[in-house]
Parts: C-alpha cells; structure tokens; sequence
C-alpha cells in the first residue's frame, strides 16, 4: 500500500501569505481612496460652478425681463450689495404683487460671502455660500444711456495649490421708452 503524505502549508508561509496580501490590499484601498477623494472634488467644483453660472444665467434674464425703470443697484448699511428689479411674468402674479410682475432681489451677503435670491411668493434661498469673495453692482450713465453692471468672483477650494478663481460679469443696457 502507498502512503500519500499530505504536506499543509508552514506557519512562516502563511504570514508570508498573509503579508503579501495585505500589500496588495493597502494598494488597492490607497488607490480607491484617491480617486474617490478626487471624484468628490470634481463634483464640488463642478456644482459649484453650476451654481455660478447659473446666477449669471439669471440675472442676464431677469434684466431683459424686468421693468427697465425698476431696476436698482444699491448699497446696504452693512456693506451688502443689493440689485432689485421687477420681472415680467407670462403666469397670474402672486398675491399682494403687480399684475404680470414678480419683485426679484439679489443680495450679496459680504459676512457669509454668499448670495441671497429672493423673489415674490417664495422662500428667499442662498447661494455660493462662502465662495463669492467679491461683488460689484453698478449703475453706469453715459449721456442719456444707462448700463447696469454686476461683476462677482467665485472661489474654488483644491487640492494643493490648485485653487480656482473664476470671475463672472453681466452687463446690460437698459431700455429706453
């Protein structure tokens, strides 16, 4: 009769198994990490780009919508940035508000560094909060031509040295009736 011997495995070759694992592992939970970190900065940016856009996109709009004469740029006694308007509406007004207007303000909050919307019939929202490090609103005459202009900066947090500024700017001629 032939006798199998049946070899395990030694305690040395197991931690050396264990070992090597344990470096694949660490490579690859270091590698996952990483990318994860920077999915989720890629994603903040990219939201908070959005956002920034997204505020020009609207003021571009209100100011073609809006009642040229009702649109004002002013200074709160805080050093807030404020620019009013009253927008024209296709839908029935909310209520207490003009017939086929809505009232819009837009002011930067300069202690929060954030913007604050607030419009007839809804909740006022903030914006950016923390990342607009700076922001004019301006009214500029030239003769009988008035030009509003409202310029802010968004700042973007990076890895490293790889902060982001991004300045955004909305001019626009009022009209004349």
């Amino acid at each position: 009769m032939i006798k199998a011997r049946l070899r395990g495995l030694t305690l040395v070759e197991m931690i050396i198994g264990v070992a090597i694992l344990g470096i694949i592992l660490a490579a690859l939970y270091s590698f996952f990490i990483q990318n994860y970190k920077i999915s989720v900065e890629t994603y903040n940016t990219a939201r908070i780009e959005g956002e920034a856009k997204r505020l020009s996109d609207s003021l571009r709009q209100w100011f073609e919508m809006a009642d040229q004469r009702s649109i004002n740029v002013s200074v709160s006694s805080a050093g807030d940035k404020i620019v009013e308007m009253d927008v024209y509406e296709a839908q029935p007004a909310a209520s207490g508000a003009v017939a086929g207007t809505y009232h819009v303000k837009v002011t930067w909050v300069s202690a929060s560094k954030s913007v604050v919307i607030e419009k007839t019939g809804s909740s006022p929202y903030q914006i950016l909060t923390g990342r607009v490090t700076f922001f004019d609103s301006r009214m500029i005459a030239f003769g009988t031509i008035k030009k509003v202009e409202v310029e802010y900066e968004v700042f973007v947090t990076r890895r490293a040295s790889m902060d982001i500024k991004r300045k955004y700017k909305v001019s626009h001629v009022l009209r004349t009736e």
